[in-house]
């Protein structure tokens, strides 16, 4: 008995494995950016540094075999979270750990792959948002500050991304951008009405 469970769990997470690997293969863009050109754009996040700690960013990034299984840990992290306030502290994780990620990519010269992550990470910090404002947490104005301030290493990193890009990639960059600008202003607005300060934005 116990070695039919362990074969029927053991079958069950390679075809868990096999579908996330596959789901992210097929629905994650990826992007092809030339090499900058570093044109005259001023970044301008150059004076600005938003004083928020992001996570290493690791040794699986993508192109590693194990960085679909990485993927498939998150998506499992967010299910298996209790309530809208857990999901919304396991999705600004995710979302700082993608910036790390992206801004890591980054400097490796890999920019069309680190603007794919980057990408899904404002997504999680979207998400993160939309979950810390509905939680009914006692809590939730701490991590919506959070939030505000991840927003706006976001912008910081992306302003200098935008400034870097080439004229093929800078407008894909300044769309994405329009996700963390508008996290802030959610946050800091709904902060504001609970009688709290939200961080300054320096942009």
């Amino acid at each position: 008995m116990v070695k039919i469970f362990i074969l029927r769990f053991s079958v069950f997470m390679f075809a868990m494995l096999f579908l996330g690997f596959t789901l992210s293969r097929v629905s994650g863009v990826k992007y092809a950016f030339t090499e900058s050109a570093y044109s005259d754009i001023k970044n301008a996040a150059e004076d600005v540094d938003i004083v928020y700690d992001m996570p290493y960013h690791g040794t699986v990034l993508p192109g590693n075999p194990f960085w679909e299984v990485r993927v498939l840990r998150d998506r499992m992290r967010m299910r298996l979270s209790a309530n809208d306030f857990e999901r919304a502290k396991v999705s600004l994780s995710l979302a700082d750990a993608r910036l790390s990620i992206s801004y890591r990519l980054w400097e490796r010269g890999e920019n069309g792959e680190s603007v794919s992550v980057i990408q899904k990470g404002a997504g999680y910090l979207e998400y993160a948002s939309t979950l810390a404002k509905r939680s009914g947490s006692a809590d939730r104005l701490d991590l919506l500050r959070q939030v505000c301030l991840s927003s706006l290493k976001y912008r910081e990193i992306m302003e200098m991304m935008l400034a870097e890009s080439s004229d093929e990639g800078r407008p894909t960059v300044h769309k994405i951008m329009n996700t963390p600008k508008n996290v802030y202003v959610e946050c800091s607005s709904e902060l504001e009405k609970s009688g709290s300060v939200a961080p300054e934005n320096p942009f």
